[in-house]
């Protein structure tokens, strides 16, 4: 070490301790993340494929719809999902979002009277219903989808039956 020959060998010492201190202070905020909630709220540009630390869920929802509102302020808020075995996050994807979105590798644009092409492609077809919630695997494929409200109790026994 540069400190020992320069007669500041104390800085390199300080400096492990330091490390380790900055190490812990991670780690329990990490820990701390997941006592506080299993289910996470995150805007859809957050996406990312392949996450084997949780698992992942899309809600696509209207502003103007009170059922997509209910959802996100009733339904993922409950304390029910707090006791999952597992930490969840749900992208929130407003289907009228007005900006391009990377998902995957291909790029999906909005559309000026219409529902966005992620919607649309998630969703299957043109038409779109709003809440719609799916469950993708680690490749983006939906292994599960629901059109309409879930309430907390219903929310709860899917996340539980989905590994």
């Amino acid at each position: 070490c540069l400190c020992s020959k320069s007669g500041y060998s104390w800085i390199c010492r300080d400096k492990d301790k330091v490390v380790m201190k900055i190490r812990a202070v991670i780690v329990l905020c990490f820990l701390s993340l997941g006592l506080n909630a299993q289910v996470s709220l995150l805007p859809i540009q957050e996406y990312k494929a392949g996450d084997s630390i949780h698992q992942s869920a899309i809600l696509i929802s209207a502003p103007w719809c009170k059922w997509c509102t209910k959802m996100k302020s009733h339904t993922l808020e409950d304390n029910r999902l707090k006791d999952l075995p597992r930490k969840w996050v749900v992208y929130q994807f407003d289907y009228e979002l007005q900006e391009p979105i990377l998902f995957g590798t291909q790029l999906f644009e909005p559309q000026s009277d219409g529902p966005h092409d992620l919607a649309k492609a998630l969703w299957g077809r043109e038409n779109i219903e709003v809440p719609y919630f799916i469950i993708l695997n680690d490749s983006n494929e939906v292994v599960f989808e629901h059109n309409g409200y879930l309430n907390a109790k219903e929310l709860e026994s899917v996340l539980r039956s989905k590994k």
